[in-house]
């Protein structure tokens, strides 16, 4: 868990402030997953892990993003197979846990504040 630093992330959030002046940073798009990396449950199953992610990519300077099927905490597959990333979403139920332990739930309470 060291490579994930609050000193890391402030030396690259300060990097791309550098590198994007004028306020330009808060254009730009915060995310944690996408199809071409392997998804954060496959990554790590440490669920406080995942949700101070998403914790961040919502409340950070800059546009949050969430990718397709995040808040369902879909599984997805390790780089080599990008193309499992992009699991169909309808097996899920369309699952609404409330609770904030949950993906959904972090997702849903952040966006509430």
């Amino acid at each position: 868990v060291s490579k994930y630093a609050m000193g890391r992330l402030a030396g690259e959030v300060a990097a791309q402030r550098a590198a994007y002046p004028g306020g330009a940073v808060g254009l730009l798009g915060n995310f944690v997953e996408n199809h071409d990396l392997a998804r954060l449950p496959y990554l790590t199953k440490d669920r406080q892990l995942r949700r101070s992610f998403v914790t961040y990519t919502l409340t950070a300077e800059g546009l949050p993003l969430i990718y397709y099927g995040q808040e369902q905490e879909l599984l997805g597959a390790s780089k080599m197979k990008a193309n499992l990333n992009r699991e169909a979403l309808w097996p899920t139920q369309f699952r609404q846990d409330p609770s904030p332990t949950g993906m959904y739930g972090t997702i849903r309470e952040i966006n509430a504040l």
